[in-house]
């Protein structure tokens, strides 16, 4: 064996003795360097409940369409009943919105 070798192993030792000592350092959470307190959080005293949430209020004009198997699939919109019975208003503003106004019925 020549004395390259040597060398290696005696260079392999020093860089396992030297990256033991500097791990042995205190550790300090990243996330508390950079973010600090988390804010914009409610507590769990201050935060609705679900009997804090009104139900009887419309979030918009389909929530309360009814659905019914017998409707047809003209939107694509569904509940737990079946297809939604959109009026014609409901359905202008569907084929409306956002320039969609194809003419073409939708398809899935």
């Amino acid at each position: 064996m020549g004395i390259e070798y040597w060398i290696l192993i005696g260079l392999l030792i020093i860089a396992i003795v030297m990256s033991m000592c500097v791990s042995c350092r205190v550790y300090v959470p990243y996330a508390e360097l950079v973010f600090g307190e988390p804010e914009g959080f409610e507590n769990s005293e201050t935060a609705p409940t679900a009997a804090d949430i009104d139900e009887s209020a419309e979030l918009d004009i389909f929530s309360k369409a009814e659905g019914s198997r017998d409707c047809p699939p003209t939107s694509g919109l569904t509940n737990s009943m079946g297809n939604l019975c959109l009026d014609e208003k409901m359905t202008a503003l569907l084929t409306s919105r956002g320039g969609n106004a194809t003419g073409k019925p939708v398809t899935m």
